[in-house]
């Protein structure tokens, strides 16, 4: 069964939170960088509008997060360690790059970005993301309880965009319970 994941920057219980917004691009690498992991953002266009928008919702050490860019942009970042970031498209389009294997992730898809890898990312003008912030102590903890062994080795996720059926619906289910509880 596909999970609808129709939440937006505007209608969202999550868009209720306290939201930053951004109209000067050259601010925007600074801030991504703090909230997210090390990149640069790049707007193409000189004396573009930007309409940057990013709410968020704190638990521990991980954080749910809505972004919009409201521009195309490209997201350049190097290998971070232990930051893993699990992504639901909500609109538009990001074109992603981890070295040796290039993806789209299109609306209504799921995929994780590997923090061992360097990240690039083309978001077209209308791309929103949910955007799941995770130290990689959690998701060593959570392997661990579900095989009952230890994860020494580096982690990485299959760089795919997935469609929001089984597994990632769930996951998706999730965060929805999550930011609807929190807020109540």
């Amino acid at each position: 069964e596909e999970f609808d994941m129709t939440m937006n920057l505007n209608s969202s219980t999550l868009a209720k939170t306290p939201g930053f917004e951004i109209s000067d691009p050259e601010s925007i690498s600074g801030y991504m960088s703090s909230a997210f992991r090390p990149n640069k953002s790049i707007i193409n266009r000189n004396n573009a509008v930007v309409d940057f928008r990013h709410n968020s919702l704190k638990f521990g050490s991980t954080t749910i997060n809505l972004v919009r860019y409201g521009i195309e942009a490209l997201v350049d970042a190097p290998p971070t360690g232990e930051i893993f970031l699990a992504m639901f498209t909500l609109s538009g389009a990001a074109r992603i790059d981890q070295g040796d294997s290039q993806f789209t992730a299109l609306p209504g898809s799921f995929c994780v970005l590997n923090p061992n890898r360097r990240l690039r990312i083309d978001l077209s003008s209308d791309f929103e993301q949910l955007t799941v912030r995770i130290c990689g102590d959690a998701v060593r903890r959570s392997l661990r309880q579900l095989t009952h062994r230890e994860m020494n080795q580096p982690l990485e996720f299959t760089p795919h965009a997935y469609p929001l059926t089984e597994q990632a619906a769930s996951f998706g289910r999730l965060i929805n319970t999550i930011c609807d509880d929190s807020l109540h």
